[in-house]
């Protein structure tokens, strides 16, 4: 987000949302312009996995695979902690940035940037960790502009999916396993029409909005 249009002194709110899978690492490094940074962490391998025919065939940017993992309420009861957990966040940063204003012997007339990094972990890092950062992204577009009550900033949210395009072992048994079919079935019907009973599957991953 471009500052130019920004009037001096207004907070500029920054949320980094990271997904990553466990399997893979955890995540060593972090983008960050300023030194003071506030980090929350959260594991939701404890969470249940969308069907195992959904994860197979495409990862957290599937509406139907968030929607199948939304749906359960220990899911939603977790949404709204970390929400809470990280509204609280931004508003600690902001009281405090606002106390140096206070406190200063010089009239503010640069922006003001308060920044957020939250990192979600499942075990690759390709379904549950990736919906639950999207839904993340949806509901903070609810406090672009402040939290509601006192507080008023310009808030911007980015989405990193490390390992979304990692493939598990388990993923390629199930390719390996489906051209075994795929071969099989080819030998037993030649007599048919080339593609006449085909299918195509395409996954295409969903864009999200910018605030």
């Amino acid at each position: 987000m471009s500052t130019k249009d920004i009037p001096s002194g207004t907070k500029l709110v920054n949320v980094s949302l990271y997904s990553y899978g466990h399997a893979n690492g955890p995540i060593t490094s972090l983008d960050s312009d300023t030194p003071s940074q506030n980090t929350l962490s959260y594991n939701i391998r404890h969470l249940p996995n969308p069907p195992r025919h959904l994860r197979s065939k495409t990862d957290g940017l599937s509406r139907r695979l968030r929607k199948e993992f939304l749906q359960h309420d220990n899911v939603e009861k977790y949404l709204e902690r970390v929400m809470t957990e990280l509204i609280e966040a931004i508003n600690s940063e902001y009281d405090r940035q606002g106390s140096l204003e206070e406190n200063s012997e010089f009239e503010v007339t640069v922006t003001v940037t308060v920044t957020v990094t939250v990192t979600v972990c499942c075990e690759e890092g390709r379904h549950r960790s990736v919906a639950f950062v999207e839904e993340l992204a949806q509901r903070l577009r609810s406090f672009r502009h402040g939290d509601g009550q006192s507080r008023q900033w310009q808030l911007h949210a980015t989405v990193s999916h490390r390992d979304i395009r990692i493939r598990s072992k388990y993923d390629s048994d199930e390719s390996l396993s489906g051209m075994a079919s795929t071969k099989t079935a080819k030998k037993g019907s030649r007599h048919k029409k080339r593609g006449a009973n085909g299918r195509n599957f395409i996954s295409t991953g969903e864009e999200y909005d910018d605030f």
